[in-house]
């Protein structure tokens, strides 16, 4: 890819002990944060990056608490820090989702980012999973290849 990106994942890896972490040819990487999976993606034609997470499975029954709860949070993006909630209905799941220009960020920024996103799935992982009826969450979005668990 040779990007700004492709050199602080690179970065970022090293801190972690892993000197292969790097974006596939389509811009993808995925991390694993214990229990957490982050996504990846950078987009070098708008330089983007992109980072998503499943933050538990839409309940078969309708639960307009917690539907309320995550408008709430979404609204003017004061529970999600700037990232968006949504829904993947094919999937069967919620989503939370982050995007930001990449072309000035560093290291420390991006660290400081993924920290964050990562706090934020947890928060919310742990409110689907509080107020749905259905038991369970799943840990990782259909049909993405493996990561890199940190």
């Amino acid at each position: 890819m040779g990007n700004r990106m492709d050199v602080i994942l690179k970065e970022f890896g090293q801190t972690l002990g892993c000197d292969e972490l790097t974006f596939d040819e389509h811009g993808y990487c995925c991390l694993f944060f214990d229990d957490i999976v982050v996504n990846l993606e950078v987009n070098e034609k708008t330089e983007q990056l992109f980072l998503y997470s499943n933050i538990g499975d839409i309940p078969k029954d309708v639960n307009t608490e917690l539907y309320e709860k995550l408008l709430e949070g979404n609204f003017l993006f004061q529970g999600t820090s700037g990232g968006t909630i949504g829904m993947d209905k094919t999937a069967g799941i919620f989503s939370l989702a982050w995007q930001g220009p990449f072309i000035e960020m560093g290291a420390a920024a991006f660290e400081m980012i993924l920290e964050n996103f990562v706090n934020l799935t947890e928060h919310w992982r742990g409110i689907v999973k509080d107020l749905s009826s259905s038991p369970g969450s799943g840990d990782s979005l259909p049909g993405f290849p493996q990561g890199i668990r940190v």
